[in-house]
């Protein structure tokens, strides 16, 4: 049985649900919009992170380090104008 999504979570502070969009057989599809709130929380974060399930259902934590995450984000806005 496939879990309904992720628990995603910005230095352990603020968490979110993100369900699941689509699955096929090598795995699932999670999407979530990136706020203005949310990107201003990863600039100021020092680490993204998402828990999702194992086909055993164990507990499988990805952690991404957002060191650099804000100076990457202004210059892309500054290149795409958006």
């Amino acid at each position: 049985m496939v879990s309904v999504g992720l628990r995603a979570g910005v230095d352990e502070k603020s968490a979110f649900d993100v369900p699941y969009r689509t699955c096929i057989a090598q795995g699932c599809v999670a999407t979530f919009e990136m706020s203005n709130q949310l990107i201003a929380q990863l600039g100021k974060a020092e680490k993204f992170s998402f828990v999702t399930r194992t086909a055993q259902e164990q507990p499988l934590t990805v952690e991404f380090s957002l060191r650099g995450f804000a100076k990457a984000h202004e210059i892309l806005v500054q290149e795409t104008g958006k």
